[in-house]
């Protein structure tokens, strides 16, 4: 992918190492800016859960969409340790990137709601 100088550096980044390590999966950037209006309308102190972190990209535009809001935990699972150590860095406090089975840290409680739109 070509990088775009117009991508959110969050998003820009994660394009970035998923280019290095050849990723073909990131966040199409039409998807991308329909995932930051969804994230911008969730509800004061909502949660975010996003399955199948891959590099980064989507969380990228989550936490775009967000803007300066630090009220929003945004919880991300990547099944691969390989991919989720290289997705976890560079993320503001309000991210918690994961490792692991989705179904197994939804089962075990992990508190994580999908939040919706209003």
């Amino acid at each position: 992918m070509a990088m775009n100088a117009d991508l959110p550096e969050l998003v820009r980044v994660a394009h970035e190492r998923a280019e290095e390590v050849g990723f073909d999966y990131s966040c199409d950037p039409d998807v991308g800016q329909l995932l930051a209006v969804l994230a911008a309308r969730v509800p004061e102190g909502g949660r975010i859960l996003e399955i199948g972190t891959g590099l980064g990209a989507r969380v990228g535009w989550l936490v775009s969409g967000l803007g300066p809001r630090t009220d929003v935990t945004v919880t991300t699972i990547e099944s691969d340790p390989e991919r989720a150590g290289l997705a976890a860095q560079g993320w503001p406090e309000f991210v918690d990137p994961r490792v692991g089975d989705a179904a197994v840290e939804l089962a075990h409680g992990s508190g994580v709601i999908l939040a919706t739109a209003r």
